[in-house]
């Protein structure tokens, strides 16, 4: 079998196996902590994260309306229904959440920080290209607040 084929701007790239991780983050947990520390733990060089759900509290993350990138805390507990970003052992973990309330009111934006509500958990499911590198500049500050 062929290894994958995959363009990076204009030049052809042959990247290695993609390799899946399923992450589980126990109760009283930092989410992006915890993300943070299996990519330095694990070596992932370019987690793609392609699912995230679980029960969190403690929320505070970036939203477009937030100005010049303020962060936003939620005041109630959330359900993160969809997350997806990416994770590197070499920066920070960048994950954008879509989350509903007590009221099913949804909320989104790029998660800062959240603690894993007690007696639930909160899965990542992600994935690893080996050659495929996704992370920004360390000093560089993001422009789209998603």
């Amino acid at each position: 079998m062929n290894p994958p084929v995959a363009v990076q701007g204009h030049v052809n790239v042959v990247l290695g196996e993609p390799r899946a991780h399923l992450v589980v983050i126990g109760p009283g947990h930092n989410v992006t902590h915890a993300l943070e520390r299996y990519a330095k733990d694990y070596n992932l060089q370019n987690g793609v994260i392609c699912s995230c759900v679980g029960d969190i509290d403690e929320v505070r993350l970036v939203t477009q309306r937030a100005r010049g990138g303020a962060l936003k805390t939620a005041k109630h507990p959330r359900t993160i229904v969809s997350g997806s970003g990416n994770v590197s052992a070499v920066g920070p973990c960048r994950l954008n959440v879509l989350m509903v309330g007590r009221t099913g009111k949804a909320q989104g934006g790029q998660l800062h920080s959240c603690k894993v509500r007690k007696g639930s958990s909160v899965e990542v499911c992600l994935t690893e290209v080996p050659g495929l590198f996704l992370q920004r500049a360390p000093n560089r500050k993001s422009e789209d607040y998603t």
